[in-house]
């Protein structure tokens, strides 16, 4: 009972602020016409942060082999534990 009490008051903060914040939004000062301009400018540039590669093979030298994989979690949170075949560990 105590988590749902402390879950609740966050979750209700948060809905007021953004509730709140709706009306500025209207209010920041773009026409209508400049709205879809300034959208479709953020999703340029999110689309060249995407064509970024992310893994670079070049670090690598050999190929990793991964022996075990666990799912490990604790309540509402996850972690892999990754075993490798040289004796490597990671989280």
């Amino acid at each position: 009972m105590k988590e749902e009490r402390r879950k609740f008051i966050p979750k209700a903060i948060l809905g007021t602020m953004s509730a709140a914040a709706l009306p500025l939004y209207s209010c920041n000062g773009h026409s209508k016409n400049e709205i879809p301009n300034i959208a479709s400018e953020r999703f340029k540039i999110l689309d060249e942060i995407l064509h970024i590669p992310v893994f670079r093979k070049e670090l690598f030298s050999e190929p990793v082999i991964i022996e075990i994989v666990q799912l490990l979690n604790y309540k509402d949170s996850f972690l892999s534990m990754v075993c490798f075949s040289d004796g490597a560990a990671g989280i």
